[in-house]
């Protein structure tokens, strides 16, 4: 069995006893349970190479490699959206649908939230 095989088996193992152990211990005993099967996964799983960044850290190192390689910065994004959320302002639908097309042409997707619009690069 391969060294990858053998670290993905523990890992399975470890969170199979997590979830069996959860049921006969109190509440912080499971916290400090789930604390310690998460950091032996993170452990288990740089053996193997992966789960090397956060999972925030990765998203955001990816999506910048994206835009460098698109040759996009983030000014540009942020000046599109604001022109949009205008022309949202202004119920001009038309314009407003075709910064959200030229975004999606640029590999940006944008949420609109309560708290104001948001954006990720399509990975």
């Amino acid at each position: 069995m391969k060294k990858s095989s053998k670290s993905f088996t523990a890992i399975l193992s470890t969170v199979v006893i997590l979830f069996f152990a959860s049921g006969f211990v109190s509440a912080q005993d499971d916290l400090d349970i789930l604390h310690h099967g998460a950091a032996t996964i993170v452990k288990l799983a740089g053996t193997m190479g992966i789960l090397q960044n956060h999972a925030v850290q990765y998203i955001e190192a990816k999506q910048q490699k994206i835009l460098n390689e698109l040759d996009i910065d983030i000014s540009t994004i942020n000046v599109l959206i604001e022109e949009r959320n205008k022309a949202r302002s202004e119920k001009n639908w038309e314009k407003a649908d075709e910064i959200r097309n030229r975004l999606l042409d640029m590999r940006i997707e944008i949420k609109d939230e309560t708290e104001g619009t948001t954006w990720q690069v399509k990975i």
